[in-house]
């Protein structure tokens, strides 16, 4: 994630989606061939471009850090989001454990948790968006570009 932490569990978080619709011109691609990274759209968001047959949640990993690195890592993290992206808290919804003693086994012991998230904002105006795209555009130009992070496809892989 680019940044230490105690410990890293699988949640969702409800309401959005997560599309690869997001240009990069300063990580994956540059700015004469924006390559793609992911972003989350808030459903209310999303509109008329929402799969009817897709449900408005993320999967992926929660990480939890040590309070007095939290300053720190909110900055940076501020700094590499910043491209059309706004902070928001979200609520996580926990994941049953992979059997006993699961990966999430325990992650929410103390109750709901909540998290930070970064999603696109402002679609109509933010430069970096790149949606709606078909997966036949995004797919072609995610193959072919490169930027100062590396190739495109391994940011997929």
């Amino acid at each position: 994630p680019g940044f230490d932490y105690r410990r890293a569990y699988p949640a969702c978080v409800r309401g959005f989606y997560r599309r690869f619709w997001q240009r990069s011109a300063d990580h994956r691609g540059t700015p004469e061939a924006p390559g793609r990274v992911l972003t989350l759209l808030r459903a209310e968001d999303f509109g008329e471009a929402a799969d009817s047959e897709a449900e408005a949640v993320v999967y992926g990993m929660a990480y939890e850090v040590d309070e007095a690195q939290w300053p720190a890592v909110l900055e940076d993290l501020d700094i590499r989001e910043r491209h059309g992206y706004i902070r928001t808290v979200a609520e996580l919804q926990p994941l049953p454990p992979a059997g006993e003693g699961g990966a999430a086994a325990g992650a929410f012991e103390e109750g709901p948790q909540r998290a930070i998230v970064y999603y696109a904002n402002e679609l109509g105006q933010n430069a970096a968006y790149a949606g709606p795209e078909t997966i036949t555009e995004t797919a072609t130009i995610i193959a072919v570009t490169c930027g100062p992070s590396g190739r495109n496809d391994e940011y997929l892989f």
